[in-house]
């Protein structure tokens, strides 16, 4: 069954692991609770123009970006007392570490960058420097157990993008994967499996060291799947418009899709349609960023 929790315009939206609760945020920063029936105001407070948003791993608390794309301001959001919590200026990319209090982050400092942990649990937040003078422009960061750091460069059809593993307690740097046009990856909420694209539509699941586990039967984008275990869930456009440049299109928003939703079972690579847009009384599903709950 197909359960509308929400007409509201959305940014983003997140899942509470512990309570199971689903909550979204619009362009203003206004968060919200959703669920059947009326959605619930947890903090009315708007906060400016918002860029990114990154989950902890149990859903407490976001980050997120507001403003200027190049030096943002930064916020921590807790469901538990619906305030926010702005950060100190100076920090340019962000994301969760090993827990709910620590952010791993590059901060400018003068003139030089530095791959910095963030502890949240201080007032003021205290830094420690991981790396001075980091010089890996414009990646984003995926923090993995027990200490490990994944850096990935922002994707585009016209350039090969690299994925770097980093070692947080030896400092070492080692490169996952060789430069690939428009290659997307997204995790799923464990991060458990990782969900790949690229420029020529070749899609696949991985592992959580990025190994693969099996080719897509499809061409499925990374943010319209989800799933955890042996369970893979994607919504599948039925049709991608000819000369776009995928992922920069999609990203850009310069055309949508009209998707079916299907499950793939990793141990047996059965595929199964679920849903099929615009049939059995369903709506025309252009599916986003889905989460398996």
């Amino acid at each position: 069954d197909l359960i509308k929790l929400s007409d509201a315009p959305v940014f983003d939206f997140w899942l509470n692991q512990n309570t199971k609760e689903v909550y979204y945020i619009d362009d203003r920063g206004r968060v919200f609770k959703a669920g059947e029936g009326p959605d619930t105001g947890v903090s009315l407070q708007e906060v400016g123009s918002l860029r990114s948003l990154f989950v902890s791993s149990d859903g407490g608390r976001v980050a997120a970006a507001f403003d200027d794309r190049e030096e943002p301001l930064w916020a921590i959001f807790d469901v538990i007392d619906g305030a926010w919590r702005p950060l100190p200026r100076g920090i340019l990319q962000a994301n969760w570490g090993k827990n709910s209090s620590e952010l791993i982050a590059t901060v400018k400092n003068g003139g030089d960058v530095n791959l910095t942990a963030v502890d949240l649990s201080k007032n003021p937040v205290s830094y420690k420097i991981l790396v001075k003078d980091f010089r890996l422009k414009d990646v984003e960061f995926k923090w993995q157990a027990p200490e490990r750091l994944i850096l990935r460069e922002r994707p585009s059809a016209s350039y090969g993008s690299r994925v770097w593993s980093f070692d947080l307690k030896n400092f070492s740097l080692h490169l996952l994967t060789a430069p690939e046009k428009g290659l997307v990856l997204d995790w799923s909420d464990n991060g458990d499996l990782v969900f790949k694209t690229n420029a020529e539509g070749e899609a696949s699941v991985l592992d959580s060291g990025l190994q693969e586990i099996m080719p897509m039967p499809f061409s499925a984008l990374p943010l319209k799947c989800a799933g955890e275990g042996i369970k893979v869930f994607c919504f599948v456009p039925r049709d991608i418009p000819l000369k776009v440049s995928i992922p920069d299109d999609f990203y850009a928003g310069r055309f949508f899709t009209v998707d079916d939703v299907f499950s793939i079972d990793l141990a047996t690579a059965r595929t199964r349609q679920l849903a099929s847009s615009g049939a059995d009384g369903l709506p025309v599903l252009d599916g986003y960023k889905p989460r398996y709950l």
